[in-house]
């Protein structure tokens, strides 16, 4: 396993048990965006037969083999996704095979583990860093937009009728960043099927989806969310009671992966209509 240098990035994860301050936040996480980590994970009994040669190539990802995440139970039952900056800590854990994996897989792979609560970087380590899956999700939103953006679009689906969901927050960020109550959100955008689950934010934000959106269930990825909505999205304020919003979501546009989908589907359409006109004109020839 070749070492990977992450010095700077745990250079900022220093005294982060006290908490770190916003200047370092915002360093860690710009770190963190360019970061490669080291992942442990299991083997299925295939793999195990493999020879060393044979089991490296699989590894580094030039043949197919099942790797499945090491997951790590905390003592209030919650699953956490155990992450390593370098061969130094991941040598503390009782687990032999690593591999490296950058923030883009490790948002795919919590949107495929739906049990998953968060991550922890260097558990082992007094200064090692928590994340929950809804703000890990957030962050690489926000720093890898058109990918993760795509990834959300190739895996969503429609909404089935008409529904409603919830976005909470310490300031009214939505209202105060609409223009003539039109609001667009460029980023994939996470909300939650449930009204209550932060009440510590008291502004309340009931967001209502027409039938035929598409989104992506997560499931219960943390406090704050269990649903992502690709961008770009455009909401119109329908009604303001104190610090609740309702709003309407007018428009969705999707993104490449989607339009690409499309595309795809109607070339397809053609050929099958194309096939069938000439079927028709051998069968009445």
């Amino acid at each position: 396993m070749n070492d990977i240098d992450n010095s700077k990035l745990k250079e900022l994860m220093k005294d982060s048990s006290r908490g770190m301050s916003e200047n370092n936040q915002k360093e860690f996480f710009k770190e963190l965006s360019n970061a490669s980590l080291y992942l442990p994970v299991d083997l299925d009994q295939e793999a195990l037969n493999l020879n060393q040669d044979t089991l490296e190539k699989g590894l580094n990802g030039e043949i197919p083999i099942t790797l499945s995440p090491f997951l790590l139970k905390q003592e209030d039952g919650k699953t956490i996704l155990p992450l390593f900056t370098d061969k130094d800590e991941s040598d503390k854990l009782e687990h032999h095979i690593f591999v490296s994996i950058g923030t883009l897989e490790i948002a795919k792979l919590l949107v495929d583990n739906k049990d998953i609560y968060g991550v922890i970087i260097n558990p082992t380590d007094v200064d090692g860093v928590g994340i929950s899956t809804d703000s890990f999700l957030g962050f690489v939103g926000s720093t890898k937009i058109k990918e993760f953006s795509d990834f959300v679009v190739k895996n969503s689906r429609p909404l089935k009728s008409e529904s409603r969901f919830y976005l909470r927050e310490v300031a009214p960020l939505m209202k105060q960043m609409s223009k003539d109550g039109i609001y667009t959100s460029e980023l994939p955008f996470n909300v939650s099927f449930k009204d209550n689950f932060d009440e510590n934010c008291k502004y309340l934000n009931i967001l209502i989806f027409p039938r035929g959106m598409r989104f992506l269930y997560v499931g219960n990825i943390g406090e704050f969310s269990d649903s992502i909505f690709p961008p770009t999205l455009k909401f119109k304020l329908i009604e303001e009671d104190g610090n609740t919003f309702t709003w309407k979501c007018i428009s969705q546009e999707l993104g490449p992966a989607k339009k690409r989908n499309n595309i795809m589907f109607y070339l397809i359409a053609i050929v099958l209509i194309v096939v069938i006109i000439f079927i028709l004109i051998q069968f009445f020839a």
